[in-house]
Order: C-alpha cells, then sequence, then structure tokens
C-alpha cells in the first residue's frame, strides 16, 4: 500500500506542480497542498475522514483513501 500512495502523491505533484509539494515544513511549502503519503497508511491512527487542524492555515488533514 505505501509503494501505490508514493507512487499516486507522484503523480498528483507531477500534474499539479504549483498546487502541490512533498516539503513537510510549513514554512518553506509557500501555500502548497502537502503531499503526505506516509499518513495514508491502514495502520496508521487518524482522528477521521477529515480532521479539523489547530495550525493557523491548516485547516485540515484528509485521507487519499
Amino acid at each position: 500500500m505505501r509503494n501505490f500512495m508514493k507512487l499516486l502523491c507522484q503523480l498528483v505533484q507531477e500534474r499539479l506542480l504549483s498546487l502541490t509539494t512533498f516539503e513537510r515544513t510549513i514554512n518553506k511549502r509557500n501555500g502548497k497542498i502537502y503531499l503526505d503519503y506516509l499518513k495514508n497508511l491502514v495502520e496508521h491512527t487518524i482522528a477521521s475522514i477529515q480532521s479539523v487542524r489547530s495550525i493557523e492555515k491548516a485547516p485540515f488533514s484528509a485521507s487519499i483513501y
């Protein structure tokens, strides 16, 4: 599953280069959407499908699957 999610995120990154990034540091993202393929693993727990974030300018987190 991890390799599939990484490939999917890479394809999204290639097509939406101006909107997406793999940069983890918020200050370096420049307003782009962070593609975190590691958070889309079955073993990882999340609060819900779309989780409200307590960080300014990070309104929610959503799993791909």
